[in-house]
């Protein structure tokens, strides 16, 4: 996902995690989704809701999966608390801020020349528009100009005959209308797809716990990071 500059492995970038995972020597399950943990010294009543706090050490962690229950004495959720829809209990959940993310759209773009329209950039140069374009908010904070359209726009590689590809981050959807005016030489073919590539941070002035038990959920406090 970086704008400019990305380095990629050889054979595929997949390779850097199944080596970490050999060298571990863990057990992996793949397509194996969790569904819900709960506490087994601490069961949930009849209506499946969780009524004793789990927050005392010693008890271990039933995890459900498709491939039935398992024990285990702490576990480690890496990945986004609030987006992997795994049933804990209540009084971890609550301990877990919401987590705003920042929602940017990628667009890939395909086209019949690397070149860019001079007209839509105001390029007065003898030689092409540069290949790699980014914007910054300096006109915005300052009140002299409005957003800029795209956060950056770079050309990513030759993918076939007379085939050029570009990427754009931006915080709206580009239209065609607007991709059209900006590759004058044509398009051959664009996809779209909005990511949620990082939390909105903010300053803080406490912090979560880190642990409930010894569950330990992969999140940060909100910080407020300058645009």
């Amino acid at each position: 996902m970086a704008a400019t500059g990305a380095r990629s492995v050889v054979g595929g970038n997949y390779q850097v995690f199944e080596n970490l995972l050999k060298a571990s020597e863990a057990n992996v399950y793949l397509s194996n989704p969790v569904s819900k943990m709960s506490s087994s010294l601490h069961p949930p009543d009849s209506s499946g809701r969780q009524v004793t706090s789990i927050s005392q050490r010693g008890g271990k962690w039933r995890v459900k999966t498709s491939r039935g229950a398992v024990d285990y004495d702490a576990v480690v959720i890496a990945a986004p608390f609030h987006q992997t829809d795994i049933g804990v209990p209540n009084d971890v959940s609550a301990q877990v801020p919401p987590q705003p993310y920042v929602h940017l759209h990628t667009t890939f773009v395909v086209s019949n020349s690397r070149d860019l329209s001079p007209e839509y950039f105001h390029w007065e140069g003898t030689s092409a528009v540069p290949h790699e374009v980014l914007t910054t908010f300096d006109g915005v904070r300052n009140n002299e100009t409005a957003a800029p359209e795209f956060n950056s726009l770079a050309y990513n590689r030759r993918v076939g005959e007379d085939e050029y590809a570009f990427k754009i981050f931006s915080d709206k959807e580009m239209s065609d209308e607007w991709l059209e005016k900006v590759f004058p030489g044509g398009i051959k073919w664009v996809y779209r797809k909005l990511v949620s590539c990082g939390v909105v941070l903010y300053l803080h002035d406490c912090l979560s716990p880190l642990c409930s038990g010894n569950l330990i959920p992969s999140y940060r406090r909100r910080q407020r990071s300058p645009r």
